[in-house]
């Protein structure tokens, strides 16, 4: 009975901090909201403590989300548990690496473009975006009423090991109106497994190195050895991939207050003028913010015309994958180009995020998979992507490849000396 009512009683979570946990700091981690802590528990706190979890801190991002990596005017900057040189990623950077130092169990990141996957891939620990919209994201800071916003944002499970992230969805999922079969077992020989390496060439991004692209090609092989039939993605993956993601945020109609004034919150700052002044040091916000602001105030390089055709172009390619993947289909692609970056170029990075934004325009649920360390100690890993509401395919995949690779490896003391 314990186990089905408090599945998870007495297990210590930890939380990005943009998820209001009562009694916690609850500022988007922006200077502007300093001292503030959340007066309630968010919809998947309350889940979540129900279940039997104890909450018992909230982690760095970015502020308030908006960035690649975890570094803020607030809390300072969260550095990779692996090699402390480089960025942990954004914007769930801080709860990624505390779950991949060995610091905690299972945690709960949020996901806009990319922010529960990528600190999962540079952290080396497992970390599912699910269906939009099938987890609630009432308490996530900051946070908008925008139906497009609402789809592309999502909270999501992040943990060191497969069968957690099942556990975490079932607790999460618990009040969705979809039956989503979370429990039904998954019979891998009746899957199919599409997979591409990379991208084509795009704008404003960087190639796939190498040993990003022989993590898809043995996720590949240890299918077609089990009698799992794999094959290449059999449609044409679009070059304005980049395109189709930025115009998908651009859609955002109320986008939330990102620039906040600390002396009168309803003040609406230039995004433009706050830009110029972070490089002089002047502004209470970071670079990647306001930078972040800029884009959306502008839409910046698009024309109206372009949205539009970009989004159309998106909706077409969603609507081929949609019926190629069907409800027993997955899709592996790279989760980034490369395993982790140096802070200090994570902004030349931001548009790379694209091999996971797409996911989020799409509203397809997608899991990273740990698959070890490279020759530098550094994590690498995988991303399976299912049809909506096929979050158990995700998760199962996730179980096997684990299984097949060894999953979250712990960080080398010689490596972090």
């Amino acid at each position: 009975m314990l186990e089905k009512e408090k599945p998870l009683f007495g297990v210590p979570l930890t939380v990005k901090e943009c998820c209001a946990v009562k009694g916690c700091s609850h500022t988007g981690c922006s200077l502007a909201l300093k001292g503030v802590k959340a007066s309630y528990d968010a919809e998947v706190i309350k889940l979540l403590r129900n279940a039997g979890a104890i909450p018992v801190c909230v982690t760095n991002t970015p502020e308030m989300c908006c960035g690649f990596e975890s570094s803020n005017l607030l809390y300072g900057r969260t550095r990779n548990p692996y090699d402390t040189r480089y960025t942990p990623g954004g914007s769930s950077g801080g709860e990624g690496a505390l779950l991949g130092a060995g610091a905690s169990v299972i945690g709960i990141g949020s996901d806009l473009a990319g922010s529960v996957r990528i600190p999962a891939l540079f952290n080396g620990i497992f970390g599912h975006k699910p269906t939009a919209e099938i987890v609630s994201t009432n308490g996530h800071l900051p946070l908008s009423e925008d139906k497009v916003f609402q789809k592309l944002l999502t909270f999501g499970p992040m943990a060191r090991y497969a069968e957690d992230l099942g556990l975490l969805m079932r607790v999460l999922t618990s009040k969705c109106d979809r039956n989503l079969r979370l429990n039904v077992p998954v019979d891998l020989r009746q899957l199919k497994v599409y997979y591409r390496f990379s991208m084509d060439e795009a704008f404003g991004t960087l190639p796939v190195v190498p040993e990003m692209k022989d993590c898809v090609q043995r996720a590949v092989t240890h299918f077609m050895q089990n009698d799992i039939r794999a094959e290449k993605l059999p449609i044409e993956w679009p070059t304005e991939i980049v395109e189709i993601v930025l115009t998908g945020l651009f859609n955002v109609k109320d986008l939330p207050p990102l620039l906040i004034d600390s002396n009168d919150p309803k003040v609406k700052k230039n995004s433009i003028i706050e830009l110029l002044k972070t490089v002089f040091g002047l502004s209470q916000h970071t670079k990647q913010t306001t930078i972040f602001k800029t884009m959306f105030d502008t839409h910046f390089p698009f024309s109206e015309s372009d949205i539009s055709h970009y989004t159309k172009q998106g909706t077409a390619i969603r609507q081929k994958l949609l019926d190629l993947l069907g409800e027993n289909r997955v899709f592996i692609y790279p989760t980034h180009r490369c395993p982790t970056v140096l802070p200090e170029l994570s902004i030349c990075e931001t548009l790379n995020t694209v091999y996971c934004g797409i996911f989020n325009t799409f509203g397809f649920p997608a899991v990273h998979i740990p698959m070890g360390l490279n020759h530098e100690g550094l994590p690498i890993g995988v991303q399976v992507i299912a049809a909506p509401y096929q979050d158990r395919l995700c998760l199962a995949i996730a179980k096997e490849l684990e299984t097949a690779f060894g999953g979250w490896v712990p960080p080398s003391i010689s490596i972090s000396e």
